[in-house]
């Protein structure tokens, strides 16, 4: 993929869009029921207070009440969409009201809960709904931002439904000596794995609650892993393989990040997770289950802040880590200092074969899509370019492929998983 300019990108992007028809782009966008863009980095450094006054259909009972109200969004104070991210507090039966800060031009996506996905707003004849959106603007007087929203409907789905495909064992309070939350991590085995006697390559993939089961995976949006990877193994496209799920926590920007962004004023805790993985959670494994256990058979990834740890993580640990799949990285983090670290020599990914993506509508503005793929492209320049990887393989997705959500990266899972564990020429 060679490197583009600016305008390049810009005018490639008008013709697309000429050629979409405006009713069909705007129904696939409201369609969208993922994650809104991490990047938490539009708004200015002035910060103002933003109030939120809720009103519901009806009012809770005792046990819904203990639960309560809360919003879950795409910023860290609102829980970067957790379902219990933001707690309202009452006014009366029916109206609650949360205040917070965030910096003045955010644009905040957002959905109101009763502290589960099974639980989100709903329409008043029981649809799904967009996310909400806000963007945080200063008044004049210095008084603070309201926003009165009314909720329709609930979902009526209390228990989602597991979709899980073959054997996944589950470890769901999972500690660490390096990090202060505990987390659940599951392992799912390939078909025949009780049966035989073979040593299998290992993939670990954070955010571990969207892979394997919808009635875990935020927003009810799963990756389909066991699913893919089962149809993959038995049509004998790619090797058995043992997947493990990384759950996040509330700490997940810190934990996904190796430095602090200040426009963002979290993040850094990459080391500890890091750490965790290699001296605690890959010795479990390798203990508990058959293992390729050298970096030719140890594979990381992740989509958005989990593809960009992942790339730090290969990096830095290439003797333990031999392939790497970054989905999405969220490259613009800390000004995007892995692309200055790559650049200066600091990082490199010899030893490692490497997976990188992303799609063509990452972001909320034309400007900041085509700045997500220039991004990327300069990352794959600077790695072919020095040779820095064993092996690089690179796409960019278009269509409903090409969105910063769980369903579209549900669909770019298979093509890349064949695309680097299926090449039986490099086993």
């Amino acid at each position: 993929m060679r490197v583009r300019t600016q305008k390049q990108v810009c005018d490639w992007f008008v013709h697309r869009l000429l050629c979409w028809c405006l009713l069909f782009w705007v129904a696939t966008h409201v369609a969208v029921f993922g994650l809104g863009f991490e990047d938490e980095s539009s708004g200015t450094a002035e910060k103002v207070r933003v109030k939120l006054l809720v009103k519901i259909p009806a009012a809770l009972n005792a046990s819904e009440k203990e639960v309560g109200i809360f919003v879950a969004g795409n910023i860290e104070v609102l829980g970067k969409w957790r379902p219990d991210g933001f707690r309202l507090h009452s006014i009366d039966a029916t109206t609650y009201q949360g205040e917070f800060e965030a910096h003045v031009d955010t644009e905040i996506e957002f959905k109101i809960t009763r502290g589960r996905w099974a639980a989100v707003e709903k329409s008043a004849n029981g649809r799904d709904i967009a996310n909400r959106k806000i963007k945080v603007r200063s008044n004049p007087d210095g008084s603070t931002q309201t926003i009165e929203i009314a909720v329709e409907n609930w979902s009526t789905n209390q228990t989602r439904e597991k979709t899980i495909t073959g054997t996944l064992d589950r470890y769901p309070e999972f500690s660490s000596k390096h990090l202060s939350e505990k987390r659940e991590i599951t392992v799912w085995l390939p078909p025949g794995y009780g049966t035989g006697t073979a040593e299998l390559a290992v993939l670990y993939l954070h955010d571990g609650q969207n892979l394997f089961d919808e009635s875990t995976a935020i927003f009810g949006v799963e990756w389909g892993v066991d699913e893919t990877l089962t149809k993959l193994i038995e049509m004998n496209k790619i090797p058995p393989v043992i997947v493990v799920g990384i759950g996040n926590t509330k700490a997940r920007l810190q934990e996904y990040t190796f430095s602090t962004d200040e426009r963002v004023g979290s993040g850094g805790d990459g080391k500890k997770y890091l750490e965790f993985l290699i001296d605690e959670l890959k010795p479990f494994v390798d203990r508990k289950y058959r293992t390729r256990r050298g970096p030719k058979g140890t594979w990381i990834g992740g989509s958005s802040l989990g593809g960009l740890f992942s790339l730090y993580a290969s990096a830095k640990r290439p003797d333990v880590f031999g392939g790497c799949f970054a989905w999405s990285p969220s490259l613009h983090w800390d000004n995007e200092r892995l692309l200055y670290e790559t650049d200066n020599g600091m990082l490199s990914w010899s030893g490692v074969e490497l997976w990188l993506s992303m799609g063509d509508s990452e972001g909320a503005t034309l400007e900041s899509r085509s700045a997500n793929i220039l991004r990327a492209e300069k990352l794959m320049a600077l790695i072919r370019d020095s040779r820095r990887a064993d092996l690089l393989k690179s796409k960019l997705f278009d269509g409903e492929l090409g969105f910063h959500q769980e369903k579209s990266w549900k669909l770019q899972f298979p093509v890349a998983v064949e695309e680097m564990l299926g090449d039986k020429s490099r086993k």
